[in-house]
């Protein structure tokens, strides 16, 4: 974990609560924004996005139970502001449409950190929380070089397989396995 220069943690992680669903969601939308603008169109970023990641945030943390929430969950806090500055979402291996079947039992499902803390580790220490050293692979939008490097710096590499997600206006993305 990165450290100020006072010596002091720049951001903690742990496994997130129900109240933390409208935050999960502010972050989830502000990444997307950060990361994305240019490759998709900005309805991903609206107030109506917003309130739609919140249900889904809000469903996810009142409707799995515990034991799921604590397997497959992370949140990024600043430690000097508790606010939340990034997630991971891992678990299962889902099955792409058109594409081959899944290369590892378990798949990094996102991966969301603001801009404002690349660089201090967070995201390494969200993916190490999660998945630690095991395979897994992961969808990553293609263009964007910096995702890609930041993957490729912990173990995953480019398998060759493409898919244009529907879900996001036919976002082109490419898949990563390690």
């Amino acid at each position: 974990m990165s450290t100020s220069a006072a010596g002091s943690p720049l951001f903690t992680i742990e496994v997130p609560a129900a109240e933390d669903a409208e935050a999960l969601a502010l972050v989830h939308v502000r990444t997307w924004r950060e990361a994305y603008t240019g490759l998709m169109p900005e309805e991903f970023w609206s107030p109506a996005a917003l309130k739609r990641r919140i249900a889904m945030w809000t469903a996810i943390l009142t409707e799995w139970d515990d034991t799921e929430i604590r397997s497959r969950l992370r949140i990024a806090r600043d430690a000097a502001t508790g606010e939340p500055v990034g997630f991971a979402l891992a678990g299962r291996a889902r099955e792409a449409e058109g594409v081959s079947a899944a290369p590892r039992a378990e798949e990094l499902h996102a991966l969301n950190v603001l801009a404002s803390f690349y660089g201090t580790g967070v995201a390494q220490a969200l993916v190490g929380e999660l998945l630690g050293e095991r395979p897994a692979f992961l969808w990553v939008a293609d263009p964007n070089p910096r995702a890609q490097r930041f993957y490729e710096k912990i173990g995953f590499a480019p398998d060759g397989t493409v898919k244009h997600d529907a879900a996001l206006d036919g976002l082109r993305e490419i898949r990563m396995v390690r």
